[in-house]
């Protein structure tokens, strides 16, 4: 879910478009729904600030300045709707508060059985794209518990939380750890740009590593000298890497790219090819070389790439909520159940603790 803004558009009496579009929100955040209020002077809308609350803005005017937004009162909800007949509005209560990461205990990869029953792990208003440490003793997700989209910190059994980069507002999120666990890869909106930034775990000032616009899911290389990113900088979303310490970016793929992981020996790249919620999953040899099909169907980036396998999420049914947490034996090339869940799923499990 990427951040959005709201926008005005004018239009003469035969529906051309009159002027540019006016932006009357700065957020950099993740904004969904909107209404006109009954008279058409403002637009209520549901906004990640402040924990997922609906607001309200007036509209600007005779080529003037739109208003401030304006909290409705304390109501938390997404969806709004507006009468036309009175002053009443409807909205969707929980959309918010209840986005929560769970977990599950998984059997070992070389013996039969299902994994344990997912519990909750982490909760407060929002919290989604879990990532364990590669050493297995920190966590880090991201969470609007400050009352806008931040990266968090804690140890793995979900203890000592605390938020590291904040810079006052723009989106920031999707976390990545390095290989040695001491930094974590992110992307934010800084001045409206989606740039990667890197910083230490323990905290201190983030380190900006692309200037472009539009870079987003960073991952680095098992020996920690390189980050991968997808970027649409060449008109679509392809696999691109650069230093780790910052300099020049290389495209990587050619027929589409997003949410890139190493392989553990670090000798080919495993990637899904769009954003789309269900998708292909693909690998090709890290040095450049010819794309293959690994997986035909994976829901949004949900896979984890290990020594002897890969853990994926998919969706049988489009129509049902049930999913299916499964896991690919490099050796044989089999597939088998781990889990299943009829939670819905926003956050991105990308690395396994162990």
């Amino acid at each position: 879910m990427g951040p959005r803004d709201l926008y005005f558009q004018a239009f003469s009496a035969a529906f051309v478009p009159d002027g540019e579009p006016k932006r009357i929100t700065c957020d950099n955040t993740i904004l969904e729904e909107t209404a006109w209020t009954s008279k058409g002077r403002d637009i209520v809308f549901s906004s990640a600030r402040s924990g997922g609350r609906l607001w309200k803005i007036a509209l600007p005017r005779l080529g003037g300045s739109p208003g401030r937004p304006q909290r409705l009162g304390r109501i938390r909800g997404s969806s709004p709707t507006i009468s036309r007949q009175g002053p009443r509005l409807a909205y969707a209560a929980g959309s918010w508060g209840d986005l929560d990461i769970w977990r599950v205990q998984i059997p070992d990869w070389r013996k039969s059985g299902s994994a344990s029953a997912p519990t909750k792990f982490i909760s407060s208003t929002h919290d989604e794209f879990a990532q364990y440490s590669p050493d297995g003793l920190k966590f880090a997700f991201e969470s609007v518990r400050s009352g806008r989209l931040e990266i968090w910190a804690c140890a793995s059994d979900g203890s000592n939380c605390g938020q590291l980069p904040s810079f006052g507002g723009p989106l920031t999120c999707l976390p990545q750890w390095s290989p040695d666990s001491q930094r974590i890869a992110f992307y934010s909106r800084v001045e409206d740009k989606a740039r990667i930034h890197i910083i230490n775990a323990e905290g201190g000032v983030p380190q900006r590593l692309t200037n472009d616009d539009d870079n987003m899911l960073s991952n680095c290389s098992r020996d920690g000298r390189r980050i991968y990113f997808s970027s649409n900088r060449s008109g679509k979303d392809q696999i691109w890497k650069m230093p780790s310490s910052g300099g020049a970016a290389a495209q990587v793929t050619g027929n589409g790219g997003f949410a890139v992981t190493e392989s553990p020996d670090g000798k080919y790249l495993y990637y899904i090819r769009s954003k789309d919620r269900n998708t292909v999953l693909c690998r090709m040899p890290a040095e450049g070389g010819p794309e293959a099909l690994v997986l035909e169907s994976v829901v949004l980036f949900n896979y984890a790439v290990t020594g002897h396998g890969i853990y994926f999420m998919t969706q049988p049914d489009s129509r049902a909520s049930k999913k299916l947490i499964q896991f690919l034996s490099c050796g044989d090339q089999t597939t088998k159940i781990i889990a299943s869940t009829d939670l819905d799923v926003y956050c991105w499990p990308r690395r396994l603790a162990g």
